[in-house]
C-alpha cells in the first residue's frame, strides 16, 4: 500500500512467499490423505498468495503507482480464485484449479501473466484428487463446525476458551506454570477457532475454505516456536505473537483482540 515502508514491504512480500509453500505442502499432504477439499482449499490458497506476491512486486517496482487503489484491486482479482464452484460432474482438482487461475488472471498484461503463471505451483498432485462435489464440501464443513451451526460453534468454541482460561489462571496460582501455559493455549486455539469461522461467514466464504488455510498457517506458524519461555506471560505473549504474525497485520489484530486478555 501507499506508504508502507522498505521493512514493513520486505516482510509482507516475505509472509505471501511462505504462505505459497505452506499452503501448497500441506495441499500435497492433504491430496495423500485423501482429503479433496482440503487439499483444493489448500491449492487455491497458494494461489492467492501466489498472484498477491506478484502484484506486490510489480508494486514495489513501481512505486509512483497508486498502490492502494492497485492492490485492492489486485485483491478482488485473487478472491475469484475462491469462489470455485464446486462440480458433481467429472473432472480432477487439478483441472479445476488450472480453470480458476484462468479466470483470476483474465484482463492482466501479458507480462504480469507470465510471470503470476511462473510464481504459481505446480498442481500434479491434484490430477489424481476428483473435483469435489457439492456434498463433499458440506460434509467437511459440517465437520469443522462440529455439526452446529456456526453460531453455535462460535459461542461454544469462546465460551470454552474462556473456561480454559479461567484453568490457566488457577494453575497459575498453584504455580503450575507448566499446566497454566498449556490451558492457555488451549484457550488461545479456542477463541482462533471462533474468529476464523466467523472471519470467512463474514467475508462471504460459505465453504469454510479460509478455516482451513488459515488453520493451516496459524499451527504452522506455532509449531515453528522452537521454546517456549518459562514465564506464563511471555510464553503466552510468544503463542499469540506467532498466531497473528502469520495471519498478517490485519486479520492477526482481529485475533489478539478475539483472545482472552491475560
Amino acid at each position: 500500500m501507499q506508504g508502507v515502508d522498505k521493512g514493513t514491504a520486505e516482510e509482507f512480500y516475505g509472509r505471501l512467499l511462505s504462505t505459497t509453500d505452506v499452503l501448497h505442502a500441506a495441499s500435497r499432504r492433504y491430496a495423500t490423505e485423501a482429503d479433496g477439499v482440503s487439499a483444493l482449499a489448500c491449492a487455491l490458497g497458494s494461489d492467492v498468495a501466489a498472484l498477491s506476491s506478484v502484484v506486490w512486486e510489480r508494486l514495489n517496482i513501481a512505486p509512483r503507482a497508486p498502490q492502494r487503489e492497485f492492490f485492492q484491486a489486485a485483491a478482488i482479482v485473487a478472491a475469484s480464485l475462491s469462489t470455485i464452484e464446486a462440480s458433481d460432474t467429472a473432472g480432477s482438482t487439478a483441472e479445476a484449479v488450472i480453470d480458476a487461475r484462468v479466470r483470476a488472471i483474465d484482463g492482466f498484461d501479458d507480462d504480469l501473466v507470465e510471470d503470476v503463471w511462473a510464481r504459481f505451483a505446480d498442481v500434479q498432485h491434484l490430477e489424481s484428487v476428483p473435483m469435489p462435489t457439492a456434498a463433499d464440501i458440506e460434509d467437511v464443513r459440517t465437520r469443522l463446525l462440529e455439526g452446529m451451526s456456526p453460531t453455535q460453534f462460535i459461542k461454544a468454541r469462546r465460551t470454552a476458551s474462556g473456561q480454559a482460561m479461567l484453568d490457566a489462571q488457577e494453575a497459575r496460582v498453584r504455580g503450575s506454570i507448566g499446566d497454566a501455559i498449556g490451558a492457555a493455549y488451549d484457550s488461545d486455539f479456542l477463541a482462533c477457532d471462533a474468529y476464523l469461522v466467523e472471519s470467512a461467514l463474514a467475508t462471504g466464504d460459505q465453504a469454510l475454505f479460509t478455516v482451513i488455510t488459515r488453520s493451516e498457517l496459524v499451527r504452522r506458524a506455532v509449531a515453528e516456536i522452537t521454546e517456549l519461555p518459562s514465564d506464563f506471560t511471555e510464553a503466552v505473549t510468544a503463542v499469540r505473537a506467532a498466531m497473528a504474525d502469520s495471519l498478517g497485520e490485519a486479520d492477526g489484530n482481529r485475533l489478539r483482540a478475539a483472545v482472552i486478555t491475560v
